[in-house]
């Protein structure tokens, strides 16, 4: 893998969405090498063949365009895998080498139980216990086949 996003300075299209471009044009017996390749999205690729822009290679890591008015960009890679952070202690710099950090101010000293379920509903849709309207005689038949306490959206 050579390179993570289009060459073009300050473009930050994927690798995924580019072209491999010739540096030395393959048309003119360039080599399709990695050292004669960059990538190049399509709108800055089409740039260099159409616009009149011209890409060079300064190293492995640095390309460089030139516009048709003789200014140059140029684009240093960004590294493929950036490396890790230094890991640093909670209370950095205070902490004392060789020995951890103490813990923040506020902090549990044990490890606490989660927070209880709350409790289950008591009442059924206005204020009924078993989900039928009030003064319905057939309520309990109703409560033992459909229950609105158990029934999930959408009704």
């Amino acid at each position: 893998m050579r390179g993570r996003v289009c060459s073009w300075p300050g473009c930050r299209m994927p690798a995924t969405r580019t072209d491999q471009d010739h540096i030395h044009p393959w048309a003119d017996n360039g080599a399709t090498t990695a050292d004669n390749l960059h990538l190049a999205c399509r709108h800055d690729h089409r740039a260099r063949h159409i616009g009149g822009w011209r890409v060079t290679s300064a190293g492995p890591q640095l390309i460089v365009w030139t516009s048709p008015l003789g200014h140059t960009y140029p684009s240093p890679l960004p590294k493929i895998i950036q490396p890790a952070p230094e890991p640093q202690p909670r209370n950095w710099p205070d902490a004392p080498p060789g020995r951890p950090p103490a813990d923040p101010a506020g902090a549990p000293d044990t490890i606490t139980a989660p927070p209880s379920p709350p409790p289950p509903h008591s009442g059924g849709r206005h204020g009924t216990t078993n989900g039928a309207a009030d003064g319905a005689a057939d309520g309990a038949a109703i409560a033992t086949y459909f229950d609105t306490d158990l029934d999930v959206p959408p009704y």
